[in-house]
């Protein structure tokens, strides 16, 4: 059984219920020494096809993918079903793992083939891959973690991508601290993902291809009520124009009435006298 140890470092992160790994790698990186040291299960061999299996470390259900190991110079070299494991390998953890695992032997330095090789690969999930992977360097001797900087100083580009994030294991069996270590590491690393798994690939097309409509149809709703708006614009103006023309219509109205009118200042009565007054000269 893996060995009991708290995931809560210094820093106070509060470790996942439950951790789902996918372990990624060549043919003999040490994808299966780490699974094995991880969970303290024997058995995980290549049989080009993925092996899951589940452990509970320190109170947390760990659930690891182990996948087929690919060609190391080329992806064209690597079968169509390994490739196919890989891309089948984070559905196997729904709805998504929380981290995926390079593993790179600490044996030798990796040429130039080799780091486009594990690119390529690892693109097979998708370029979004690089902000949930770590890459685990992994020695089978108990030799000194630190005397391996060549060969990480050669993994140099593959660690950019995934932020400078790495963990090496030295020996056939991890010692609890090294599992501790490891274990804070991811924690900080899902904690800086806000918490978020790593969706398939099949899974985020769907939630992108939601996300679009969802998006196509607020910008139509938007456009439409800009078109009422605007026709809300026009009818007030036209009511403003009805309520200016009306008021212009009753001034004019009133003016003719006012004109028609006998002037206020005139007597009838002086006026008849005037009139018989010229006719009896």
């Amino acid at each position: 059984m893996a060995a009991e140890h708290s995931t809560k470092g210094s820093g106070g992160l509060i470790p996942q219920s439950d951790l789902r790994l996918v372990l990624l790698g060549k043919v003999g990186a040490g994808k299966s020494v780490f699974a094995r040291n991880i969970l303290g299960q024997e058995n995980w061999k290549d049989r080009g096809m993925c092996v899951k299996k589940q452990g509970e470390v320190s109170g947390r259900t760990v659930t690891v993918v182990d996948t087929p190991g690919w060609d190391p110079m080329s992806l064209k070299s690597t079968s169509h079903q390994i490739k196919k494991e890989i891309e089948k390998s984070v559905t196997l953890l729904p709805p998504g793992p929380h981290a995926l695992l390079l593993v790179v032997p600490l044996r030798e330095e990796l040429s130039g083939n080799e780091r486009k090789s594990i690119q390529h690969h690892m693109e097979l999930l998708s370029e979004r891959v690089w902000k949930h992977t770590m890459v685990l360097f992994v020695s089978e001797t108990e030799k000194n973690k630190y005397a391996h900087s060549n060969v990480i100083e050669s993994a140099r580009g593959l660690l950019e991508k995934c932020e400078g994030r790495y963990h090496v294991v030295c020996g056939p069996t991890s010692k609890p601290m090294q599992v501790s270590e490891f274990l804070q590491k991811i924690d900080k690393m899902v904690e800086r993902n806000s918490d978020e798994v790593f969706l398939p690939r099949v899974y985020y097309e769907l939630f992108e291809k939601k996300r679009r409509t969802y998006e196509d149809r607020v910008e139509k709703l938007k456009h439409e009520n800009m078109r009422y708006e605007n026709r809300l614009k026009e009818l007030e103006q036209e009511i403003d124009w009805y309520k200016t023309e009306r008021m212009h219509k009753e001034g004019m109205r009133r003016r003719k009435s006012m004109e028609r009118l006998p002037s206020l200042n005139a007597d009838p009565t002086l006026q008849g006298d005037e009139e018989q007054a010229m006719s009896s000269e």
